[in-house]
């Protein structure tokens, strides 16, 4: 932040009212134009609650949910998906069964 920014940032809150510097609008279209939200939409963003859960099955943002129950967590290492497991329960999965010194991974 610019002192100019921070300057008119500290007056308007003292005003009780925050504005952004001209520059925001800008930078904010730029992005806008770059957002495909139809296809993020699609893709389990929820423009009322402002809150992207994507589905486990979707190929670019999905996630193996882990199999064990009551996990509510998601894998990433090839090891534990390949044991159906989130990260975390394959660590202590592996780490039961052959000792702690072996890691996920």
């Amino acid at each position: 932040m610019t002192a100019a920014t921070a300057r008119l940032v500290r007056a308007a809150a003292g005003r009780g009212v925050v504005t952004a510097p001209a520059r925001v609008p800008v930078e904010l279209a730029r992005l806008r134009a770059k957002v495909d939200v139809g296809t993020l939409t699609a893709r389990g963003w929820d423009q009322v609650t402002r809150v992207f859960a994507p589905p486990a099955d979707d190929p670019l943002f999905g996630y193996h949910p882990c199999e064990r129950e009551g996990c509510t967590r998601a894998g990433a290492y090839d090891r534990a998906l390949a044991l159906g497991l989130c990260d975390q329960c394959a660590c202590g999965t592996i780490s039961g069964a052959f000792g702690a010194s072996s890691r996920v991974g």
